[in-house]
């Protein structure tokens, strides 16, 4: 189970004969999600291959917002939720070299995620200046996106006391609508 709260910023530029204004923004959300996860471990000479498989149930919320500097142009934004469930299969490869008494292991991975819901985002909003307020679709989504990633693990064992580890990763993930995004994420553990 994880919990997310998230921090927005955009900036929409407004022009038009007459009118070069920007509109920007700040805003919050949060993010819920569950994961069940499996896997297993190969041992292929020195490296060690696992297959996963998961499923994640996701609720997204975007708080509503006001948007500031474009005058009578800006938008007041109502508030988004967001259902997603999406499985994922694919393959890690990873190879664990000792270096007296810590660890590392480099790793690569390819992942196939399927989106279940085929979420498009959409926007609920009105000129703060007055009239009807109106929908913006957002790019639809494909049910299918692609990762691909490479990630090294640094393990102090000190196994009668305690155990430290720091993981980093980054990820690349894409899929045919021209969608694409780069992910860097550190990741520290201390066991005691």
């Amino acid at each position: 189970m994880t919990v997310g709260v998230n921090s927005y910023e955009s900036e929409r530029s407004i022009v038009f004969p007459g009118v070069n204004r920007t509109a920007t923004s700040d805003y919050t959300g949060q993010q819920y999600s569950g994961i069940v996860s499996v896997g297993r471990h190969y041992q292929v000479n020195e490296t060690i291959i696992t297959p996963i498989a998961s499923l994640r149930a996701s609720h997204v919320r975007v708080d509503s917002y006001t948007e500031k500097g474009a005058g009578d142009l800006n938008l007041n934004i109502d508030s988004q939720d967001y259902n997603l469930v999406q499985s994922t299969l694919g393959v890690k490869a990873e190879r664990i070299i000792r270096s007296g008494s810590n660890f590392y292991a480099p790793e690569v991975h390819a992942k196939w995620m399927h989106d279940f819901n085929s979420t498009t985002m959409s926007q609920n909003a009105a000129f703060t200046g007055g009239g009807a307020s109106f929908n913006a679709q957002g790019i639809e989504q494909d049910k299918n996106l692609y990762n691909v990633g490479a990630g090294i693990t640094f393990l102090s064992c000190n196994c009668d006391t305690d155990t430290w580890a720091v993981k980093a990763l980054y990820d690349y993930d894409w899929n045919d609508s021209e969608y694409s995004s780069h992910q860097v994420s550190l990741v520290a553990s201390l066991k005691f």
